[in-house]
Formats: structure tokens, sequence, C-alpha cells
């Protein structure tokens, strides 16, 4: 429960992005397993939200609106953000 309330923080505020994805993508693998179910099963959503967390950790989604555009600017080498 504490994994998913730090994951949703972390995404709705656009602070550590990349490090809320990753939470969020081990929980619903996690979830996944958990239920026996594949990546190729057609009824597997929580695949699909893994898929959406690897995007969004992939992708630069806090620095648009998000606390990481402004810790980007004070910190640009920082892998967090």
């Amino acid at each position: 429960m504490t994994g998913e309330a730090v994951a949703a923080l972390l995404l709705l505020t656009g602070t550590m992005t990349r490090v809320g994805a990753a939470v969020a993508m081990f929980l619903f693998l996690n979830y996944m397993l958990a239920k026996g179910r594949m990546f190729w099963s057609p009824d597997s959503e929580d695949a699909a939200v893994f898929f959406i967390g690897l995007v969004v950790f992939l992708g630069r989604a806090g620095r648009v609106w998000g606390v990481d555009r402004y810790l980007a600017k004070r910190w640009p080498k920082s892998p967090l953000w």
C-alpha cells in the first residue's frame, strides 16, 4: 500500500517521475505475475499499465508541468529527473 501511495504522489506531482514510474512498473508486474497472467494475454490490463509506466519512465514526462522541471534546471546532470 505504501508503494502505491508513493508512486501515485510522485507521478501526480511530477517529482522524481522516473522513480515513481519504476515503482509503478514493479507493482503492476508483481500484480500481473501474482494473477498468473503473461504480457501476451489479451485480458491482461496490468500489462497495459506496465507499458504505460515504461513509456513514462523512458520519456520526459515530469519536465513539462511538474516539479522535475525546476529540479532539472537546478541539477541538470541528475538521472532522477
